[in-house]
């Protein structure tokens, strides 16, 4: 691999008297092709361009993901929410109403629901007859001991537990009675107590956070969502071990 570096000298070098240019051969062949340092130059410059450019898209990503969030974090939440329960599809969200439409698997309908209810876990489908379908359970005995669950939790709600031999999986949610923040440095604990590798990043603005955990270690995998705006605090948390 080459590696480029760029010096910029503080110091200028006085310049050099002029040199009279030596005759050359008249039969000399022409140069074929670049000079090593040349293409050496030009790679370097092609890398530093790409650099820039994924640099360029990283922000812009980040930028993008960050306003959708200030702009309806409830939204945001209820996308994570819906998102990981198997028995919904094709979700399209209706702003102005704050709903969201979803097709139930099991029986193939439409059904509409609250998308700032779902935020918080209670999934309640409603078809155009009025026809209602609850979704998730509050027993919270299936869940397993190495799922992180900070203090203060209230109404909670597990999605799906799909559990054999070999593979666990599911999802609660719930709210929190305390402080967002707390709840996050609490579980970020918890899962490095465990030696979990975790990644984690937090955003706010006018009064809203949202604060984002992800912690791996061997074949378990946990994903935590915290979110916070006007004194309404609610957590997902999603897990999966293979």
């Amino acid at each position: 691999m080459h590696e480029c570096v760029l010096t910029v000298m503080s110091e200028q070098t006085p310049p050099s008297p002029p040199v009279t240019p030596s005759p050359q051969a008249e039969n000399t062949p022409p140069a074929k092709g670049m000079s090593t340092g040349a293409k050496v130059g030009i790679g370097c410059g092609a890398a530093a361009l790409v650099c820039v450019v994924i640099a360029a898209i990283g922000i812009w990503i980040v930028v993008v993901k960050v306003r959708k969030f200030i702009e309806n974090p409830q939204k945001t939440a209820a996308e994570l929410v819906i998102k990981n329960i198997p028995d919904l599809e094709a979700a399209e969200f209706n702003d102005e109403d704050h709903t969201v439409t979803v097709v139930y698997k099991k029986d193939g309908k439409s059904y509409t629901l609250d998308y700032k209810d779902a935020a918080k876990g209670q999934i309640v489908l409603k078809d155009s007859d009025g026809n209602v379908i609850t979704l998730g359970s509050n027993d919270t005995s299936k869940i397993p001991g190495w799922v992180p669950q900070p203090d203060g939790l209230s109404n909670m709600r597990v999605f799906f537990v799909d559990k054999n031999d070999e593979v666990t999986k599911g999802q609660y949610t719930a709210t929190l009675s305390g402080s967002a923040e707390s709840a996050f440095e609490q579980l970020n604990s918890q899962l490095g107590d465990q030696d979990y590798s975790t990644n984690r990043h937090h955003v706010s603005a006018e009064g809203s956070g949202q604060w984002n955990l992800t912690g791996t270690k061997d074949n378990r995998e946990v994903t935590i969502l915290i979110y916070s705006t006007k004194g309404d605090n609610g957590i997902t948390v999603i897990w999966n071990q293979k």
